[in-house]
């Protein structure tokens, strides 16, 4: 049995959420797709899906405490976990020539790309769940922030270059120690209210 948990209204959007059965993933995804909001990261004005809004709004004096560990100037950063393209926005306006964008919720990527036609941001949207092949690809610099997709990093058995990794230890028991173990990670914040510690590497 499915069932609508709540719907709230601000303004014009509506929030749902929900577990939607596969003969509701239209709905779902009509839903979704209406309840956008604004939001200006930096120079660029970013439509969001409700979740990556608030996020968004929440974390980026985070972002600009944490993120920026090198000069991003003229690089290319992979961003696994991508949301609608609002980490994307940061780090271009923080000097990436380029962001590779990795997102798994297609909704999310839908959004993404009309974000970086709208704004003329130089991103690559790749609608994929994070895997370790991912790390293949040509970059400078590596953001993770999957929910649980971290999890892909243990079974990569090179060394990893300049990156940032959300360790979220509700997913995934114990992920935090093991990554650190794993690749000499410096583990930097625990963040508020939730199991979740960044993880850095230069």
């Amino acid at each position: 049995m499915a069932a609508i948990k709540y719907v709230m209204r601000r303004g014009l959007n509506v929030r749902i959420r929900s577990f939607f059965p596969d003969r509701m993933k239209p709905l779902h995804s009509f839903i979704t797709l209406l309840s956008r909001e604004s939001v200006d990261v930096y120079e660029f004005n970013m439509m969001l899906l409700p979740q990556w809004a608030d996020m968004t709004r929440r974390e980026i004096k985070m972002w600009e405490r944490e993120y920026l560990i090198i000069d991003l100037k003229g690089k290319t950063v992979l961003d696994i976990g991508a949301g609608c393209g609002e980490t994307a926005a940061f780090f271009l306006h923080n000097g990436a020539k380029k962001v590779i964008a990795i997102e798994g919720d297609k909704y999310a990527v839908e959004v993404m790309k009309e974000n970086i036609s709208r704004n003329g941001m130089n991103v690559e949207p790749i609608c994929s769940r994070f895997n370790k092949e991912h790390i293949e690809i040509k970059h400078d610099f590596m953001k993770v922030d999957c929910e649980g997709g971290e999890r892909e990093l243990l079974n990569y058995h090179e060394q990893l270059g300049p990156c940032v990794v959300e360790a979220h230890n509700n997913y995934s028991p114990g992920i935090t120690q093991k990554l650190a173990s794993k690749f000499s990670f410096a583990i930097s914040e625990r963040l508020v209210a939730r199991d979740t510690f960044l993880l850095k590497k230069l």
